[in-house]
């Protein structure tokens, strides 16, 4: 759930929030929840390992009780909102830690996400709060889908001699089809045919 930073009441979410240059936040304290930022420009960081200047595009989450601060020597362009110990658990499922600088790429959907969050907290429609819960889980898999090792670059006369193998064997049911000999029919090796073969 959503939470306000100074209360345990639903709250504080914006995107694309834009703030004028030499724009800081610094709680020494930190906050009682986390807090999700998404820095489309760079600003200056503080994180366990000290000031990181980070490139844009940044995502950071702080925990509750960590020190936070933060600087944009240019305009501030970011999405950012404060959420609770269950919201938490979801990140934590995704295998993403807190306090770790990540760079998603592409990042777009970031702050496609967290405009809708932000349009069901202020529309307090019929079921908002689960809606911002399920948009919240589909960020954080979002999130952790883009981080997972890139894809294998595969060529098109590759991906073509792939699905016409497939066609085949689907045609020829009853024949030996080894993992050799699917390799052998498109020319590669074994070990490439087993990493290439399932994206495709």
């Amino acid at each position: 759930m959503l939470l306000n930073y100074n209360s345990t009441v639903p709250g504080s979410v914006r995107h694309l929030w834009p703030e004028m240059p030499g724009f800081y936040i610094d709680r020494k304290n930190g906050l009682k929840c986390y807090t999700f930022l998404h820095f489309l420009t760079p600003v200056e960081l503080l994180t366990p390992e000290g000031l990181i200047n980070t490139k844009p595009g940044a995502c950071y989450v702080y925990p509750p009780d960590e020190p936070q601060y933060y600087i944009s020597r240019g305009t501030l362009i970011h999405d950012w909102f404060h959420f609770d110990e269950s919201t938490a658990s979801e990140w934590r499922k995704m295998g993403l830690e807190f306090s770790k600088i990540y760079y998603p790429i592409p990042a777009d959907f970031i702050s496609e996400i967290t405009q809708k969050i932000e349009a069901e907290n202020i529309s307090r429609r019929f079921c908002y709060e689960q809606m911002i819960d399920t948009k919240l889980s589909e960020l954080f898999i979002s999130i952790a889908r883009v981080l997972e090792k890139p894809a294998l670059k595969i060529n098109n006369d590759l991906i073509k001699s792939c699905q016409q193998l497939r066609l085949k064997m689907l045609e020829t049911l009853g024949d030996k089809w080894t993992i050799k000999r699917m390799a052998d029919s498109v020319n590669i090796s074994i070990s490439y045919f087993h990493a290439i073969y399932k994206e495709i």
